[in-house]
């Protein structure tokens, strides 16, 4: 019984690290691209993972409360991230040429 914990533990820790990376890069692309066409794509795709991240959260989770208090916790956390990290600019336009 206790390793099952430990694993369900696991678990959630590494899908809350993948969707803070993910979503903090979606989130980086979205700035870049807000007059862009491709915004639509990032925007899409942030909301797909974040449903997902929520869909597992309920599935693991014993109660549905817990599932949205964490995620609460981790959407406070990629707040944080943007707020100490910054946004990591992303180039909109193509280059010709070397560097």
């Amino acid at each position: 019984m206790k390793k099952n914990h430990l694993l369900t533990f696991f678990r959630l820790f590494v899908n809350s690290i993948v969707f803070l990376v993910i979503n903090y890069l979606l989130g980086c692309a979205i700035f870049s691209f807000q007059h862009h066409i491709a915004f639509i794509l990032f925007f899409s795709v942030d909301m797909c993972v974040q449903d997902a991240h929520i869909d597992f959260l309920v599935s693991t989770m014993p109660k549905k409360v817990y599932a949205y208090i964490l995620y609460g916790i981790t959407l406070l956390v990629l707040f944080c991230l943007f707020l100490f990290l910054g946004i990591l600019p992303i180039a909109t336009t193509f280059y010709k040429g070397g560097i």
